[in-house]
């Protein structure tokens, strides 16, 4: 036996919810039914609830908040090839932001809190910040967009896992978004076109870190 369910739930005050379950009754339930590849392979089934909100901050800015929990059934068809389990997410809860006209830049925010758990697994919290500062720089024929942020973690380990630690992250992400347009008036076949060349170059500057 098997039931797959997915709903997707529009709440009042700009809350949603989504539920997705996927669960069968035993390790060989595909490989018995089907003799498809695709099918047969499954041998992760996830089983989440997902509940969220977004809105405006201020007049221009913008935030969503979501949270999510998630269990798996890991399937063992093989007994010679045991399969292991992806980690639980018990819960994550995630925050993101953006806000144009900042200290005369653009401010973007992007947050998360994940508690992992597992049967037998290192298992522990992480927490994820990254702010950044971009500053758009725009003409009618050109465009450049440098952008500085910080990426921070940190990861809190159960007292139960031996042998490691909490650890920090801490690195700095530079990127600068820069393009050109050109345009020029041609004619194909005698019909009239507007022929445009945009060349772009993005750079990213991220220094090393021993992880």
């Amino acid at each position: 036996s098997a039931y797959f369910l997915r709903h997707n739930q529009t709440l009042p005050s700009g809350w949603f919810g989504a539920l997705n379950l996927q669960r069968v009754s035993d390790d060989t339930y595909f490989t018995d039914l089907s003799t498809q590849i695709a099918v047969t392979s499954q041998v992760q089934l996830p089983n989440d609830l997902t509940v969220g909100r977004g809105g405006t901050w201020g007049r221009t800015g913008s935030y969503g908040l979501n949270a999510l929990v998630q269990r798996w059934q890991t399937l063992q068809p093989d007994p010679l090839q045991l399969v292991t389990p992806p980690y639980d997410r018990l819960p994550q809860l995630t925050f993101t932001a953006s806000r144009p006209e900042v200290l005369r830049s653009d401010f973007d925010f992007y947050g998360q809190y994940t508690t992992f758990d597992h049967p037998t697994l290192t298992t522990g919290t992480r927490v994820l910040a990254y702010p950044s500062l971009s500053v758009p720089l725009q003409t009618a024929y050109a465009a450049v967009t440098p952008k500085l942020g910080v990426n921070l973690a940190r990861y809190l380990i159960d007292t139960n896992s031996a042998g490691f630690t909490d650890q920090n992250r801490t690195v700095p992400v530079f990127t600068t978004d820069s393009s050109v347009v050109f345009e020029r008036p041609t004619t194909i076949g005698g019909a009239p076109f507007l022929q445009t060349l945009e060349p772009r170059l993005y750079y990213v500057y991220i220094p090393f870190r021993d992880q």
